[in-house]
């Protein structure tokens, strides 16, 4: 894949990712509409971006989170049912290797 070609590609997947932070994004879908090779395609976004698409889709989606966890006195369960964490506990479990702490202890 040419530099250029490669490098509008990591943008778009880029895009794609940030902007559709309230769920799950199926990095397989969106590579192939992308018309690239998903393997080829996370090992040149991980170059680009420092991470794979999956790990920095789940990384701004908890981020994101934690805005509102502080913003919004909504309980932790719906905050995280609003970003795609279906079970409270994956939430908090993924939370806590981003911040160090749970969305309770954050919250405070």
């Amino acid at each position: 894949m040419a530099l250029a070609d490669r490098a509008e590609k990591e943008d778009r997947l880029h895009d794609m990712l940030t902007s559709c932070l309230r769920r799950p994004c199926n990095v397989q879908n969106a590579c192939l509409d992308l018309g690239a090779d998903r393997y080829n395609m996370c090992s040149s976004f991980s170059e680009t971006y420092g991470d794979t698409p999956y790990s920095f889709h789940k990384h701004q989606r908890l981020l994101c989170a934690s805005g509102e966890l502080l913003a919004d006195g909504r309980p932790i369960k719906d905050i995280a049912g609003g970003y795609g964490f279906q079970k409270e506990d994956k939430f908090s479990k993924e939370f806590r290797k981003i911040f160090g702490c749970t969305p309770g202890q954050f919250r405070k």
